[in-house]
C-alpha cells in the first residue's frame, strides 16, 4: 500500500515535486501525492496538475491528525527561499516525515550522503564522500563533486559545477551555470548570480556575480 504525501506550495517547483514523485522509480510505487497545502487563497480548492489544493500550511497539524499523513515535502521555489526553510522546520516539528526524490538519470555515488527532503532532477551527479543535507533541491545536470558539503535548504540551479571538497552553508542560492573552484567556501544565505565563476571564499549574506565574482553592492 502507497504512503500519502503532501507537498507544501502549489506553484510551478511544486508541479514538478509532483511529477517527479509521480515518475520517479525511488518514489513512484511507495508514494500517492495526497495533495498541495499553499497560502494562496484563489489556489484553494482547486486542482494543481490533476492533484487538489487541500489546505494552507498552516493547516499542516489539522490535516495530519485529520488524514493520519506521514510524509510531507517541500514545493517552494528559491524565490521564497527564507519561508522555504522555515515552513520545513515545520513539518519536521509536526513529526511529519520527508523523502529524496531523485530523476531516474541522475547518478548517486554509493558513498554519497544525504539528509531528507531533497529534490534532484535529470542528469545530476553526485560524487563519493559528497555530503547534501536536508531540503535542498539540485536542479538538471550539475555536478557535485567528491568531498563537497552542502547545507540544508540550498538552492542549485541548471549546470552549476561544484568542483572537489566546496562547502556551501545553509539557505543559499547557486545560480544557473555557476562554477566553483576547489576548497572554496561559500557562507550562508549568499547569493551567487547566473554563471558566475568564484575563486575564492564567500562570506555570509553575501550577493556575487560576474567572472570572477564579486560583491555586488
Amino acid at each position: 500500500m502507497k504512503e500519502k504525501i503532501l507537498i507544501l506550495g502549489a506553484g510551478q517547483h511544486g508541479r514538478v515535486v509532483a511529477n517527479l514523485l509521480k515518475t520517479s522509480k525511488n518514489t513512484k510505487n511507495k508514494f500517492t501525492v495526497f495533495g498541495f497545502l499553499d497560502d494562496n487563497p484563489k489556489l484553494q480548492n482547486t486542482k494543481v496538475f490533476g492533484i487538489p489544493v487541500v489546505g494552507k500550511i498552516s493547516e499542516l497539524e489539522e490535516i495530519k491528525k485529520k488524514s493520519k499523513i506521514k510524509y510531507g515535502i517541500m514545493g517552494i521555489s528559491n524565490r521564497f527561499l527564507e519561508s522555504r526553510g522555515k515552513y520545513f522546520e515545520k513539518l519536521i516539528k509536526a513529526k511529519y516525515k520527508s523523502v529524496n526524490v531523485i530523476h531516474d538519470t541522475s547518478i548517486i555515488d554509493i558513498n554519497a550522503k544525504l539528509g531528507t527532503g531533497n529534490v534532484i532532477n535529470p542528469n545530476c551527479v553526485i560524487n563519493a564522500f559528497a555530503t547534501i543535507g536536508d531540503n535542498c533541491v539540485i536542479y538538471t545536470s550539475s555536478v557535485i563533486e567528491h568531498e563537497d558539503v552542502i547545507g540544508n535548504n540550498v538552492f542549485i540551479g541548471p549546470g552549476v559545477l561544484f568542483t572537489a571538497d566546496v562547502h556551501v552553508g545553509n539557505n543559499s542560492f547557486i545560480g544557473v551555470g555557476s562554477r566553483i573552484i576547489p576548497h572554496v567556501t561559500i557562507g550562508e544565505n549568499v547569493t551567487i548570480g547566473a554563471g558566475s565563476v568564484v575563486l575564492k571564499d564567500v562570506g555570509d549574506n553575501e550577493t556575487i556575480a560576474g567572472i570572477p565574482a564579486k560583491p555586488i553592492k
